[in-house]
């Protein structure tokens, strides 16, 4: 099964819903919350966005 299905049928199944939210690249913290407008991360310096 693809991905996309297995998560539909999981969605279907269980009521489970995946929720997004923006990483820093190197998995330091989620932007959510207090940090959910920071521009880069605390711990490495990565920037939040994507600049390309």
């Amino acid at each position: 099964l693809a991905y996309d299905q297995v998560k539909c049928r999981i969605t279907n199944i269980m009521g489970i819903h995946a929720l997004k939210h923006d990483m820093c690249i190197n998995s330091c913290l989620a932007f959510t919350g207090p940090f959910e407008n920071d521009e880069v991360c605390h711990y490495c310096d990565e920037p939040h966005y994507d600049m390309k």
